[in-house]
């Protein structure tokens, strides 16, 4: 069963890789679960501070992902309701509609935080 679990951890890995270009895939949280699988299943041991160093890098890393595009369009003259409603569908489209609904969503939530603005679309 082990190797099993090791294929697993190894295709989530490259899915990871792949999820850092392809802005559809979540790819840091996607190897860091790769990872887990590793050491929990497998005779992979890794050490507390390793998983507790890349867990803060996966954060910040998906911090960062989250945020940016809102600081671009506030420098694109987005309004804050448009980075409110980007946020917000962002966050509705990631955990209720995945793998696609974050994207349609974000766009959707700064549309209407936008008309809210007073900007047409």
């Amino acid at each position: 069963m082990e190797i099993v679990w090791e294929i697993i951890g190894i295709i989530l890995c490259f899915v990871g890789i792949v999820g850092c270009f392809i802005p559809i895939l979540p790819g840091p949280p996607i190897s860091y679960i790769a990872i887990l699988i590793l050491h929990f299943l497998t005779p992979v041991n890794l050490t507390t501070d390793f998983l507790i160093f890349w867990l803060i890098v996966v954060i910040l890393v998906t911090a960062v992902d989250f945020i940016m595009p809102m600081i671009g369009a506030k420098k694109m003259g987005g309004s804050s309701y448009g980075l409110w409603g980007c946020g917000i569908g962002f966050v509705i489209g990631f955990f209720i509609f995945p793998p696609f609904g974050f994207l349609l969503f974000a766009a959707l939530g700064a549309l209407i935080g936008e008309m809210m603005a007073g900007k047409s679309g």
